[in-house]
């Protein structure tokens, strides 16, 4: 387990779909359903969704507890299709 930053880092939802290595549809899902704090910054382009670390862990687990219940979800499939 790592320790919170003394100064907060900012993630990019690119960023943090790409340290969780799933998409970036995902990430902007889970921020938008848990209504985790985030701010929308301006780029030269368009614009780009920042969480800090504190949001980032947030997301995080939210991620890992949906991939263990979708793991749990193909094992009790093949389960019930091995029987």
């Amino acid at each position: 387990m790592t320790q919170r930053p003394d100064k907060q880092k900012s993630y990019s939802v690119q960023e943090a779909a790409d340290l969780l290595n799933t998409s970036d549809m995902e990430i902007r899902r889970i921020i938008g359903y848990y209504k985790i704090k985030h701010e929308i910054v301006r780029t030269k382009q368009s614009r780009a969704i920042m969480i800090d670390y504190d949001a980032y862990r947030l997301v995080k687990d939210i991620h890992e507890q949906k991939d263990k219940r979708r793991e749990e979800a193909a094992k009790k499939k093949f389960i019930v299709i091995a029987n």
